[in-house]
């Protein structure tokens, strides 16, 4: 991946933010949740009926 010099700082906040939502997102699966209910997708069929 090549990343403009100027783009470095922010290119880099949002990989950080990604790994941390991402163990976030892991640690919730790994207790048992369900990808459907952490995505929003289960409220989002129940609003459709």
């Amino acid at each position: 991946m090549v990343v403009a010099r100027d783009r470095v700082a922010d290119v880099a906040a949002a990989a950080t933010a990604r790994i941390e939502r991402e163990s976030g997102l892991r640690a919730r699966l790994a207790a048992g949740a369900h990808s459907y209910d952490l995505h929003g997708m289960r409220a989002e069929d129940e609003s459709a009926g």
